[in-house]
């Protein structure tokens, strides 16, 4: 049976390999043992009258009685069968696994070209069975495609608009589909919701954490909420999680001398102020600085005056008078919620009341009666 055979791709690789085998054996000796022949793969496209064949096959030099050969192995691969019109990928891999010469020579062979306009994303989302339906022409365009990929996939159950799928998704700077999913059923309105989270919402530490937060809770998100409304929602869910999470954990009083603060400005006395002072703010004072903090080593003040609300870390630095080394305590930074910053005039008042000599001597007055050695490999 006569076999069309066409190479896809590597096929100098080839060509050079089968050349070296017809040098003579002192020859392929030599040049095999002084390492200049390596492993090389290739692809091809071989036709017969019933059937098509793509492979890629690896090909590894050996050389053993005195003879060059090279050990063929399938990597991946397809078979058509024109007579039931059905394609079949070997060793049970999907189509999106192929190397890319055969997954393009696939396509170019049945004409699918509409499918490799769509959208990385979109296309991300083939199988083999809808590759085969789309061989057979019962799936012929991109709204068709999506509205076969509903039917089996996890969004069958949103009630999604095929169409608005599609639009959605066919910027490149959308998100993935896979990854909107969990969110999307975390929705009180899934269409608003694809069209909200598109737009690069979900790129936001609101809808991110509240959409994380909603899976913890069981509860439902509305992407039309008001940034006010999600601020507020993000700290009521953030409490209830507090709640079920401090209830694993041993409370640990920091145990401070009283001293006077600022308006608006509270010490953290506690291990579960910090850890909702962390949760709330959404950054790593809790995970990164308990360990100092409860060891008077810092110091963390929750900030909330005139509109701002930040989280204050303070440590104590060393300037030199002279030839001695002073220590004084400093600052180490103040960010507002996802380590934003905040306006300097805030900073400039935290440093005006740190800097009054009774502030400076209360704090060091905490740090130097507990004294504790930090563990190995603290940072």
């Amino acid at each position: 049976m006569e076999k069309k055979i066409k190479i896809l791709g590597y096929q100098q690789y080839h060509e050079t390999a089968q050349k070296m085998l017809t040098e003579s054996p002192e020859m392929q000796r030599f040049m095999f043992f002084s390492n200049e022949l390596h492993a090389y793969g290739f692809s091809t496209r071989a036709e017969t009258e019933d059937n098509i064949y793509w492979g890629c096959q690896s090909k590894k030099p050996m050389f053993e009685n005195n003879k060059l050969f090279y050990k063929s192995q399938n990597v991946c691969g397809a078979s058509f069968d024109k007579k039931s019109k059905s394609l079949k990928i070997w060793f049970n891999q999907s189509f999106t696994k192929l190397i890319p010469e055969i997954a393009e020579d696939i396509l170019d062979y049945f004409k699918l070209d509409w499918y490799k306009n769509m959208s990385n994303a979109l296309k991300s989302l083939i199988s083999n069975a809808l590759l085969n339906r789309m061989i057979k022409g019962k799936i012929t365009n991109p709204d068709d495609f999506i509205k076969a990929y509903i039917k089996i996939s996890p969004f069958r159950n949103l009630d999604i608009s095929p169409r608005l799928f599609y639009l959605t998704f066919q910027d490149e700077n959308a998100p993935s589909p896979r990854a909107l999913r969990r969110k999307l059923e975390q929705s009180t309105d899934v269409n608003n919701a694809m069209q909200m989270l598109s737009k690069g919402l979900s790129a936001s530490w609101h809808f991110d954490d509240l959409y994380q937060q909603a899976q913890m809770l069981n509860r439902k998100v509305n992407p039309a909420w008001s940034e006010k409304r999600r601020h507020e929602v993000h700290a009521q869910w953030t409490r209830e999680i507090m709640e079920i999470k401090v209830k694993r954990m041993k409370q640990k009083e920091y145990e401070y001398s009283l001293i006077d603060l600022p308006e608006g400005v509270h010490l953290i006395s506690n291990n579960y102020e910090l850890f909702e002072e962390g949760s709330i703010m959404k950054h790593c004072i809790y995970s990164n600085y308990e360990y100092r903090i409860e060891n008077k080593q810092y110091f963390a003040l929750r900030y909330n005056y005139n509109g701002v609300r930040a989280t204050v870390g303070l440590k104590v630095d060393s300037y030199y008078d002279g030839l001695t080394a002073v220590p004084k305590l400093v600052i180490d930074q103040m960010y507002g919620i996802g380590n934003t910053s905040v306006d300097p005039e805030h900073r400039i008042r935290m440093e005006e009341w740190i800097n009054q000599s009774e502030v400076q001597y209360h704090f060091m007055n905490e740090v130097t009666k507990h004294k504790v050695s930090e563990p190995a490999g603290f940072l």
